[in-house]
């Protein structure tokens, strides 16, 4: 009579090892079973239709599909329990307070709102809005350079031109470049002469009585 086999030690029966011996001792009854099979059907005795039932446990007897649905639960339970256990719990930092130096070093924590003056005339409102969007005409800006020229007392507020002499060293870029800048800084000298005006006939009435619009 052959020898019982020793079923390997395993520490858990739910181990992966566990699983791929039961599954490779499962094929193999099979096997055994259907070549057993084969050989009663070409040889038939008396002693064919008995079989030997080889040693096993009491988990020889559990079918294939519920021996692995019963280790996926326990599988399952176990990754559960894991992930219950292993859980450590996330401290609160939210609610402390930071030092004013740290503060200050992150900025501010909402941008302040800009700074707005009282409102002005509706009609004024439209047609610069309109103006800044779009820009005036170059019909327009020459009639305005025209009558606003700079004071004669103020000079500066006309842009000099390039000399002669540098103007023949640059090349075409830089002098178109200079020749753009010029025409702004006439527009900007042309709209400080026609703020310049209004400024001179409030200061100049008689009694003072525009004189709180310049303080103001």
């Amino acid at each position: 009579m052959s020898e019982k086999r020793k079923r390997p030690d395993f520490s858990d029966s739910d181990s992966d090892d566990y699983i791929i011996w039961k599954i490779a001792r499962l094929k193999k009854r099979l096997k055994k079973h259907h070549s057993k099979g084969r050989r009663s059907h070409r040889s038939p005795s008396p002693q064919s239709d008995v079989f030997t039932t080889p040693d096993h446990s009491d988990d020889d007897d559990v079918p294939l599909s519920a021996f692995a649905a019963r280790n996926a639960d326990a599988v399952d339970s176990e990754v559960a329990g894991s992930c219950i256990t292993n859980t450590t719990p996330i401290e609160d930092g939210g609610s402390s307070i930071l030092d004013a130096s740290i503060l200050a070093l992150l900025g501010d924590e909402k941008p302040s709102a800009d700074v707005l003056g009282p409102s002005i005339h509706v009609d004024l409102t439209s047609r610069w809005s309109f103006i800044l969007s779009n820009g005036l005409s170059e019909a327009s800006v020459n009639t305005l350079l025209k009558k606003y020229p700079p004071p004669e007392n103020c000079p500066l507020l006309k842009c000099p031109r390039i000399n002669p002499e540098v103007a023949s060293a640059i090349n075409e870029q830089v002098a178109r470049r200079d020749s753009n800048l010029n025409g702004l800084q006439n527009q900007i000298g042309a709209a400080l002469s026609a703020l310049g005006q209004l400024a001179s006939a409030v200061v100049s009435e008689e009694g003072g009585g525009g004189t709180w619009l310049m303080l103001n």
